[in-house]
């Protein structure tokens, strides 16, 4: 395993314990998820087979869409993180 890849695993495995231990305990959070099923529910209850097929298409391409986003953004804030802690360190040492 090179280290882009021990790096993504590292992101992933950071990223399901967030969504695990901290999303899953935060009420707005769970609320707006369980409002968001119940929307979808009656979507789809409403729709022909074939948009229904096409609007599961569009979600699940959505749900890409957010991932990559979000794995993105964690995987910059990372990155800041590093070069924050050594501009500080830096700075310790020069004053």
């Amino acid at each position: 395993m090179n280290l882009q890849e021990a790096f993504n695993q590292l992101l992933a495995n950071r990223m399901d314990y967030i969504g695990e231990h901290i999303l899953s305990k935060m009420q707005d959070y769970q609320s707006l998820n369980d409002e968001c099923s119940e929307l979808f529910a009656m979507l789809t209850a409403e729709i022909s087979e074939g948009m229904k097929q096409l609007w599961l298409e569009y979600e699940d391409k959505m749900m890409l869409i957010q991932g990559l986003a979000e794995s993105a953004m964690y995987e910059q804030g990372v990155k800041d993180g590093i070069e924050l802690s050594r501009v500080l360190t830096n700075t310790e040492f020069s004053s």
